[in-house]
Parts: C-alpha cells; structure tokens; sequence
C-alpha cells in the first residue's frame, strides 16, 4: 500500500498537516520497519487532535508465496476520490467526533467524512514533547476463494493509535487474566460464531513498543457446545500516554485495547472498545519476586463477569457480581461470599430468543478453598487461579473450574 498524505485537526474543520508526499510512499505490511518509517518525524502545534485524514493509494497489491500468489493487484471500492490519481481519503475521529466502530453488516461508508472510522483516543501532542502515531492494518480474513478457483482480497481494516509518553511505565512481566466474548452474525439474526474464554498468564512489556503473552486459555463454543483448555502464545504493540492511558493490539486480530496504568507501572487494564466482534478485558499485576502466604490477608472485594451456558435447555447466564474474598494469611484458607445479578436468554442458540426477553436475578454464592502462593505471586485452588503484587494491594482471579 502506498501512502501519501496525513492532516490532523481538532475541530474536523481546520486541519495541520503532517506528511504530504504526491508520489507516495510505499509501505510492505510484511515489513513493519516500512511502516514505521512512513510518517517521519514533522513538528506540529501542540494541542488534542480528535480528527484525522489519510490519503492512501486505492490498490493493494498482495503475494502469497504458497497459493502462488505474486503481485496480484486488487482495487478498494467506495471510499471518496483522493487529491491524486489512484488515491483515496480515509477519516478517522474520535467519538465524541462522530467516529464509529468498523461494521461489516452495517451502512457502510465506513472511513469517509461522514462516518469516520473510530480511534479510541485523541492524538495529544504536548509543547516541546513527541508523539508517536501509528496506522494499524488487520488483514485477517481478508482473503478469500472464488469458485472458479481466483483470489480475493478485502480491504485491510485500519485502525489509528497514538501516544506521547514512556512506555518504559510498563516494561517488565505482569500476571494476568483476560475475559473476552466473539460474536458474529449474518444479517438479521443468523449467529456464525459465538465464543466466550477466559485466561491467565504471564504478559512481558519490553519497555520500548512490543508485548509477549503466553499462558492457558479456558474457552467454550456455544455452536459447537463443546469447550477446551489449552496452552496459546501471542503478542503485539503498546503504547503509554502521559496521563496513565495506554492502548495495546494484537497481532492477527482487528481492534484496539484501550486502558490506563497506575503511576508506579505495577497494574494496568484494558478492554476492546471498536471491534465489532470482541469484547475483550484484560487485568494485570507486576508479577512478584519474594510473594508469600502472608502477603494475601484481610478482605478483598472483586468486581467480575462471566458466562455459563447449558446446551442441553439451550440456556446462556451472563452475570456480573461483587464478591468479597477474606484470606487468612499464613493458613491457606479462603473464602468467599458473591452476589451476582444474573441476566438469563432462553433459546440463546438454536432458536430465536423467547420474545419475553432476559429475566434479571440476583443469586447469592458462598465457598471456601485452600490456596499457596508462589513467590512469583500466582495463587489458585481448585476451581481458580490467580495473582497478587508482592504486598498484596491488589490481585486478580479467573476461573478453570471445567471447560
């Protein structure tokens, strides 16, 4: 893909350039070192940029060495013409500037001046500081086989994500947990995919742009009402502003991850706010070196969510609750009492859900468990697992009960 033009503006009115190159500057998605050489480095006024617009080239050319795919070209349709010969403009903005997830069932239109694409935070750049702005492309699925044995390529989604401070707040490894749910439909109301997983593992921040997750992932397909529990390992790029937010991708998947670190680096969250498919959460704490059994003692009060689905009356439970934990420090004891306001869906999957809609109820839980603590600070029980800082000011738990 070729780009060629990059403005900013904080209103959608007025707008600063940044890169203007009428030739175009190549750019190999393969290669990510020609992409990050792309912009450049100008000099901007400082200020809070909640509008962008690119001019990019309307034809991709793509290979795939075992297809036998070699300079194949495919043109983007639908995008407003560009200032040059084969080029096209590209909108970004912010939501509180109109701009909207990608929807692959919805209007279309996506990325032009009217339906912006959604950035999940501003681009600020402060006086004297640098700002970092990266242009994501996501060409999974992207791909696809005709009939008559020819290749076709969509358009790559695109994503923008930018920052200003160190991301040296978060270097290091962390111990987390994740919850997410992927849902996809053919319009109005055939479901293709409806998954829910939850995980725990250990995620290192290399201090500079890159992350590497590895660790277990508890996971249940509602179509095929079957689950699994395996080991998986992926990675990606981060980025920490001045005020504590951050924003994380993952490879291989479309979306960004929006969320804030604490000052001192030691927890961060993050949750997917414009995929059209997943909703993803993600919680981490500095993993520890010398944790022990007393450093989990007194109360703890958790905020949580989860999903239980029973193929055998085709009944989907999504509940959100707050728990109270009490730990007993050096015995290994816990327990621990939930209330939990359960939205149940009849006929989730099969059929069309029961026209009375989710019946909301509150449930109250109580069990107790024996833990040990690792000094790295991972804890479990039988049915959990989970993590604490060293000092024990905060930790957090995902379940692994069965699959």
């Amino acid at each position: 893909m070729t780009i060629h033009r990059l403005d900013l503006s904080e209103d959608g009115e007025s707008f600063v350039n940044v890169l203007i190159s009428p030739q175009g500057i190549p750019m190999n998605l393969a290669d990510p070192e020609s992409v990050d050489s792309a912009f450049g480095s100008p000099s901007i006024p400082a200020g809070r940029y909640d509008v962008l617009r690119f001019v990019l080239s309307t034809e991709l050319r793509y290979s795939h060495e075992v297809l036998g795919l070699v300079d194949v070209e495919q043109t983007v349709q639908g995008m407003p013409e560009g200032p040059y010969p084969g080029t096209m403009w590209v909108h970004f903005a912010t939501e509180e500037e109109g701009g909207v997830p990608f929807d692959s069932h919805g209007e279309g239109d996506h990325g032009t001046a009217e339906r912006p694409l959604l950035i999940s935070l501003p681009v600020v750049v402060e006086a004297a500081g640098e700002t970092r702005v990266r242009l994501i492309f996501s060409i999974t699925d992207t791909l696809e086989r005709r009939q008559d044995g020819s290749y076709d390529l969509g358009a790559p989604q695109m994503f923008v994500v930018s920052d200003n401070g160190d991301a040296g707040v978060l270097a290091g490894a962390y111990n987390t947990v994740i919850y997410n749910a992927v849902k996809d439909f053919i319009p109005p109301s055939v479901v293709t995919q409806w998954e829910y997983a939850s995980a725990w593992g250990l995620l290192t921040f290399d201090g500079q742009s890159r992350w590497n997750w590895s660790g277990t992932i508890n996971q249940y397909d509602l179509l095929e009402s079957r689950g699994s529990i395996e080991d998986r390992a992926v990675s990606g790029l981060y980025g920490v502003n001045e005020d504590g937010s951050i924003w994380m991708v993952v490879e291989g998947e479309p979306g960004t991850v929006r969320g804030a670190v604490q000052d001192d680096g030691r927890i961060f969250v993050g949750t997917m706010v414009d995929s059209e498919l997943s909703h993803f959460m993600i919680f981490g704490v500095e993993r520890a070196t010398a944790a022990s059994q007393a450093s989990l003692q007194g109360e703890y009060f958790e905020a949580s969510c989860g999903d239980r689905y029973d193929p055998v009356t085709d009944r989907l439970t999504t509940s959100t609750s707050i728990s109270r934990w009490l730990y007993d420090g050096a015995g290994g004891s816990v327990g621990m009492d939930r209330t939990r306001n359960e939205v149940e869906i009849a006929q989730a999957v099969r059929r069309p859900p029961v026209s009375s809609g989710p019946q909301v109820e509150t449930a109250s839980l109580n069990m107790s468990d024996t833990y040990q603590i690792n000094p790295d600070g991972t804890y479990g029980g039988a049915w959990w697992r989970g993590a604490t800082l060293e000092g024990g000011e905060a930790n957090c738990i995902a379940l692994n009960a069965s699959d």
